[in-house]
């Protein structure tokens, strides 16, 4: 692993999450690397009429947020990860288009992602780490979850 400098670590925060952070801190033990943590929050699209109030919705998007917030501290206590928080990036919009981006952004030439065992049926309908392999600039572990 020492040929890797910049990872980047990316979460969804299902119940897989923790076995792919364990799988690249397992990776890089005893490496000098610099390591960063993602989750990127999708809008909370509801069922709301032309009527509904923006600021109900507003309040929905920030409760929303609040509740990832938490669940992701929730996650790097239980899995003893200790990460600055420049280190640790909690964006907004489409998955895979945020972590290409901050893969860019932060130089990071090695990328961790868990990759779920669906069928052929939900494989052609692709999945965020489909869609984040097709145009990223570094390499990419798929760490295997079922």
């Amino acid at each position: 692993m020492s040929q890797y400098q910049n990872i980047l670590i990316s979460v969804d925060l299902s119940k897989h999450s923790r076995a792919i952070i364990d799988r690249a801190v397992e990776l890089i033990a005893g490496s000098d690397v610099s390591l960063h943590l993602v989750h990127v929050i999708e809008p909370v699209i509801g069922d709301y009429s032309f009527e509904s109030k923006i600021s109900d919705y507003e309040k929905v998007q920030h409760a929303h947020r609040e509740a990832v917030e938490n669940a992701l501290s929730q996650l790097l206590y239980e899995s003893e990860l200790a990460l600055p928080k420049e280190s640790i990036h909690l964006l907004d919009g489409h998955p895979a288009r945020q972590i290409r981006q901050l893969c860019d952004e932060l130089g990071v030439d090695l990328l961790v992602i868990g990759s779920h065992g669906y069928n052929a049926v939900l494989s052609m309908l692709g999945s965020t780490t489909s869609a984040v392999m097709h145009g990223i600039n570094c390499d990419v572990l798929t760490v295997r979850i079922s």
